[in-house]
C-alpha cells in the first residue's frame, strides 16, 4: 500500500482542543458522553478532524499525548478503529483489545469501560449497527456482531478501503458542501462513486467480522499485541 500522508481528512471540521473542557463538549456532540483525562508528558493535544457522508462518518484523530477516555453511556454505532501509527485500547469489563497498525478494531456497539490511546494517529469510522448487522445477515443465519480484531488479508482489505475512501474525501469538493446539509439530502446528493466506496468497506467489515468475532475473552486478556515498527511497514 502506498505511505499513509500524515495528515488525513485535513479540510473539515478540525474540534477546538485548546481546553480539555470544550474538547470533550465538542466531542460528546457525536461520541457517547464521556470524561476526558490526559497522562502527559506532552500538554493536552489532540486533532479531530471528521466528516459525514451517506450511511458511515469518518473522523481523524492525532494526538501526542496519552489520551485516557471513560464513556458514560454505551455507544449505539459501531465503530472500526484503524491506528496509522500508535495503538489504541479498549476496555470493555470482560476482555481488553488492542488495535495497531496492521490490526484494526472492529468495536461493538455497546458499553465500554476505558478507551485509552498512546500518541496516535488514527481513523475512526462510524457505522449504524443495523447496517453492518444487515451486511453481516447476509453470511451469518443469525446476525451478531462482536468486537473483532482484523488481521492479515481482512485487516488489508479493511485498511485499503478506509484509507482510499479517506483520500477521495481529500480531494471532493462536492463532500465539503454536503457537510452543512441535512442528512438526506447528504444521501441523496453524494456522489455515486462515494456511496460505492461506502459499500465496499461495509462489505468488507462484515465479512472480516464474520471471521474474526471474539464474543467474550477471558478478564484482563490482550489480543493482537503487534510490534507497530513491523507492522508500520506493511502500510
Amino acid at each position: 500500500m502506498p505511505r499513509i500522508p500524515k495528515t488525513l481528512l485535513h479540510r473539515f471540521h478540525l474540534v477546538d482542543t485548546t481546553d480539555l473542557s470544550v474538547a470533550r463538549r465538542e466531542t460528546s456532540r457525536f461520541w457517547p458522553s464521556h470524561q476526558s483525562h490526559v497522562i502527559g508528558p506532552d500538554p493536552y493535544a489532540v486533532t479531530i478532524n471528521r466528516v459525514l457522508l451517506g450511511d458511515i462518518a469518518i473522523t481523524f484523530v492525532a494526538c501526542t499525548a496519552r489520551l485516557i477516555v471513560m464513556p458514560r453511556e454505551p455507544s449505539e454505532e459501531a465503530c472500526l478503529i484503524l491506528p496509522l501509527t500508535g495503538c489504541v485500547k479498549i476496555d470493555t469489563g470482560t476482555g481488553t483489545y488492542r488495535a495497531a497498525p496492521g490490526t484494526p478494531l472492529l468495536r461493538a456497539p455497546a458499553m465500554i469501560r476505558r478507551f485509552e490511546a498512546t500518541p496516535t494517529r488514527c481513523l475512526m469510522v462510524d457505522l449504524p449497527a443495523a447496517r453492518l448487522r444487515e451486511a453481516v445477515g447476509e453470511r451469518l443465519a443469525k446476525p451478531a456482531i462482536g468486537h473483532s480484531i482484523l488481521r492479515n488479508d481482512d485487516a488489508d482489505a479493511v485498511a485499503a478501503q478506509t484509507v482510499g475512501l479517506a483520500r477521495m474525501v481529500d480531494r471532493s469538493r462536492r463532500v465539503g458542501t454536503l457537510q452543512l446539509r441535512s442528512e438526506m439530502d447528504r444521501r441523496r446528493l453524494l456522489p455515486r462513486s462515494f456511496q460505492q466506496a461506502e459499500k465496499q468497506l461495509i462489505e468488507a467489515l462484515a465479512t472480516a467480522a464474520t471471521c474474526a468475532r471474539f464474543p467474550a475473552p477471558p478478564v484482563g486478556s490482550v489480543t493482537a499485541q503487534i510490534s507497530i515498527e513491523a507492522s508500520l511497514r506493511r502500510y
